[in-house]
Formats: C-alpha cells, sequence, structure tokens
C-alpha cells in the first residue's frame, strides 16, 4: 500500500543517515562493523553501503581476503 512504501521509504532513509554518520566516524568501518553498530545484519548493512558507495556519499574499495584470514 502507499502507507506502508512512505513508511519504509522513510525507515530507510533515517537507516542510511545513520549508516553515513558511523562511517564518517571511522572510515575504516567494514560491513560487520557497521552491522553491529546499526544492529541489522551484515547483509543490510552491505546493501546499505553499497547504496551510498552507488550515490556517491561514501567512497568504498573492495578488498579480496584470502582463505584463513
Amino acid at each position: 500500500t502507499p502507507e506502508l512504501h512512505q513508511l519504509f521509504t522513510e525507515w530507510l532513509e533515517n537507516l542510511e543517515s545513520e549508516a553515513l554518520r558511523v562511517i564518517k566516524e571511522n572510515s575504516e568501518m567494514d560491513a560487520a562493523a557497521v552491522s553491529e553498530a546499526l544492529k541489522i545484519s551484515k547483509a543490510s548493512a552491505s546493501l546499505l553501503i553499497a547504496r551510498l558507495a552507488g550515490e556517491g556519499k561514501i567512497p568504498c574499495r573492495a578488498q579480496v581476503i584470502k582463505d584463513g584470514e
């Protein structure tokens, strides 16, 4: 419904703002740290980070992690 869509949009905007604040406090944060800070899943944190990077609001860099590291 339009009402639920509006509520979800507002919630997502608030979550993105909170993620921006957290990331700006420590630019070396990864998805796991954002997840913990915002009390959301790591997958949700990864999605937020990707959205913010795609919008040019934060820089994003990939890092290859070898097995066992």
